[in-house]
């Protein structure tokens, strides 16, 4: 299974996949495994989110394949099968670190799974608050820390405009809440659609290009032609005047399209570092900090 969790905005949303279904050993070699093996199959086959059974020719098939110093085989497809796709948000800007883990405990129940079925952690990795940004990609590192599986990190923002429902060639703006008055914003050029594993798509989602981005900014500072863009998230409900052109029903960031975006990213080759965006400093100081001001 695949964990996706996203705190970069008002809403705390995490989401479950199963993991795709082939998984192909680097350079045709097996990661480390439990149990005595024998010539080492050329796939494995996830039954029930654990790596148990090959197919293809093989000695001793091994019991659990993981991967070796949290490092993944390249075999992610991208597709995600949309009946085992499953989400849960909450809307609570100040209580992410009180509902995070009840959250995550839920979704994994619902899917009869525990946290050792996981076999990668995908973290939004903002720009956010600072306080509940780090709520989640701490929580993300400790679980795949604890459970020794890679994590990977995506712009939220990403997310956001991937879910934009724009045609292809499109340009789109995202515009979150930063508080203080201000948006955290990154303009985009919107791609071909993202299919899940079947018909219809497990989300209309599309592959998305940043253009410009991400910033933090007064609304009234970003140029107007920029403004002018459609705009996905909260920032035309907030400031309704500065940004005219509102995609409807997008405000928040959907683990959902932050998992499948990841996964097509990942596909492609394309490098995922956990590297959080915070782009200012927080507003709590430590006692040096206020000592010095």
């Amino acid at each position: 299974m695949i964990l996706a969790i996203d705190t970069s905005t008002s809403a705390l949303s995490v989401a479950l996949a199963p993991a795709p279904v082939h998984n192909r050993p680097i350079g045709g070699l097996l990661t480390e495994a439990t149990g005595d093996a024998g010539t080492a199959p050329v796939h494995n086959r996830p039954i029930g989110g654990l790596l148990t059974e090959a197919t293809g020719d093989a000695g001793t098939a091994p019991v659990h394949n993981r991967p070796i110093g949290g490092l993944w085989t390249d075999s992610w497809s991208g597709e995600v099968d949309p009946a085992g796709l499953r989400g849960r948000s909450r809307i609570d800007p100040r209580g992410h670190s009180e509902h995070l883990a009840p959250l995550i405990a839920a979704l994994l129940a619902d899917a009869g799974a525990a946290p050792r079925d996981l076999s990668a952690v995908i973290v939004g990795t903002g720009p956010g608050p600072f306080t509940g940004l780090r709520v989640g990609i701490v929580t993300g590192l400790t679980m795949a820390y604890a459970v020794d599986v890679p994590v990977f990190g995506l712009c939220s923002l990403d997310a956001l405009a991937a879910a934009s429902g724009m045609p292809p060639g499109t340009e789109v703006l995202v515009a979150s809440d930063a508080r203080r008055k201000e948006v955290y914003w990154a303009r985009y050029r919107v791609g071909e659609p993202v299919h899940g594993d079947g018909e219809p798509p497990a989300l209309a989602l599309s592959h998305v290009e940043r253009l410009d981005g991400p910033h933090v900014d007064r609304p009234a500072d970003l140029p107007e032609e920029v403004r002018a863009l459609p705009t996905v998230g909260r920032g035309p409900l907030l400031y309704p005047d500065l940004f005219p052109h509102p995609v409807p029903g997008i405000l928040d960031v959907d683990a959902r399209a932050l998992l499948i975006t990841a996964l097509a990213r990942h596909a492609a080759g394309t490098d995922l570092p956990v590297e959080p965006l915070y782009l200012r400093r927080p507003d709590a100081l430590t006692s040096a900090e206020r000592a010095a001001r």
